[in-house]
């Protein structure tokens, strides 16, 4: 007999987490990325030299997002589920109108509009909370958007 496990998150229900734009809400819907973590996961970003560790560190990058792009839009365009895996490809859109902390500084708000591509695959643990993850997307791209490389 299998041992009972939380319900599996589908990424699309993770998303609606934000919409709520609460990093650390529970309530919107009972599996949303940060709330879903264990306590002590970790999260593969690109702009970071070190993955995020632990709950708070993704509670964190969500918060440090929403303030640099509190009308942040996430699109689910493909998702998968493969036992304790799950996979899910995303356009992510929003607006700079907050600070962004990035780790060699924090930019002030540009005004102007992003758009980019990702994907996450994320890896459960038996209760059902994501233990480890890894993100995709391309940081060079969102900074050139932003008017902030070079």
């Amino acid at each position: 007999m299998a041992a009972d496990r939380t319900p599996t998150p589908t990424p699309r229900a993770a998303c609606r987490s934000w919409r709520s734009r609460s990093p650390r809400s529970t309530r919107t819907i009972p599996h949303g990325w940060p709330a879903a973590t264990a306590t002590t996961p970790w999260s593969a970003t690109p702009q970071y030299r070190e993955p995020l560790r632990g709950r708070a560190g993704v509670v964190d990058d969500a918060s440090a997002v929403f303030a640099a792009f509190p009308d942040l839009r996430v699109e689910v365009t493909y998702q998968a589920v493969d036992g304790p895996t799950l996979a899910a490809e995303m356009t992510i859109t929003g607006t700079h109108t907050g600070p962004l902390a990035l780790p060699d500084g924090e930019y002030p708000a540009t005004g102007k509009p992003l758009r980019f591509e990702m994907a996450v695959f994320s890896r459960l643990g038996d209760d059902g909370v994501i233990v480890d993850e890894r993100r995709y997307y391309d940081v060079a791209g969102q900074l050139e958007q932003l008017g902030l490389s070079g």
